[in-house]
């Protein structure tokens, strides 16, 4: 697979059933290609988020940084060949304390995805993301979702994909940063998704 995040974005975006046109200068943008062999049966957990935030704040400054651009993208279930079972597609691209462009792996193994109003069908629930490096994210989905559903006997799908934004704090850097090495989110938009695959 391929992940681009935070790739500054412009232009124009229409519906096809509504005269409003949203204008996209100053927008981030990210984009996930995968092509690969996955399990006969594969149950994945996804999100990927695009936002300015703010970076941790140096030791030696004297003002909080300015929002930055950061990227995050987590899976768990699929690419499982990291240390530990950690996914080799998830990462974190950011800012660091110098300013600097910056990129990690992060180690997705521990993360859990809990689906918070059980009640309710999955694309209206909140879900909780939680794992190492600080990480503890809600999402809310906010319509645009999508259920596949295909039972076929020898191919079962149950697709649910869902864009939304998340609130909370993620890390600034994979495993070995510190807790306190983390981005405050609000509103963040993004897309979460629960598959479970027969093939």
């Amino acid at each position: 697979g391929r992940v681009v995040l935070n790739a500054p974005s412009s232009g124009k975006a229409a519906a096809p059933s509504k005269v409003v046109e949203k204008d996209l200068s100053g927008a981030l943008a990210a984009t996930d290609f995968t092509r690969g062999l996955l399990r006969r049966e594969t149950v994945w957990k996804w999100l990927s988020l695009s936002a300015m935030a703010r970076p941790p704040m140096a030791a030696s400054a004297k003002a909080a940084p300015a929002p930055a651009p950061y990227g995050l993208h987590l899976s768990t279930g699929t690419y499982d060949f990291g240390p530990g079972g950690a996914s080799s597609e998830s990462s974190i691209f950011f800012r660091d304390a110098a300013g600097e462009p910056a990129f990690d792996f992060f180690d997705a193994a521990n993360v859990t995805f809990t689906q918070l109003d059980t009640a309710k069908p999955k694309t209206e629930s909140r879900w909780h993301v939680a794992g190492p490096g600080g990480l503890d994210l809600t999402f809310t989905p906010h319509g645009g979702t999508f259920h596949g559903d295909i039972h076929l006997g020898v191919i079962d799908c149950d697709l649910w994909h869902m864009w939304g934004t998340f609130r909370g704090r993620a890390p600034a850097r994979g495993p070995a940063g510190s807790t306190d090495a983390v981005v405050e989110l609000d509103g963040a938009p993004g897309v979460l998704e629960d598959h479970y695959s027969l093939w």
